[in-house]
């Protein structure tokens, strides 16, 4: 875990929008996925595609699966 507190923050903003977009809390695999990115550019890349998928499509993005195609 990153000691960066603005880093922090996003990385929940994220697991936040995942929990809505899945309709549950996601695992905690999920929620390495997105802790594991500590860059501003990586987590605007997690953030961006979050938001652009939901249900069974996001929970494989963020289980380490292909991202998949719209």
């Amino acid at each position: 875990m990153t000691a960066d507190p603005t880093v922090r923050r996003w990385q929940e903003a994220i697991i936040a929008e995942c929990a809505r977009r899945l309709a549950r809390r996601p695992t905690e695999r999920e929620q390495a996925f997105v802790r594991a990115c500590g860059s501003f550019l990586a987590l605007e890349m997690v953030e961006d595609t979050v938001k652009s998928l939901s249900g069974e499509p996001l929970e494989t993005y963020l289980n380490g699966g292909p991202i998949p195609k719209p």
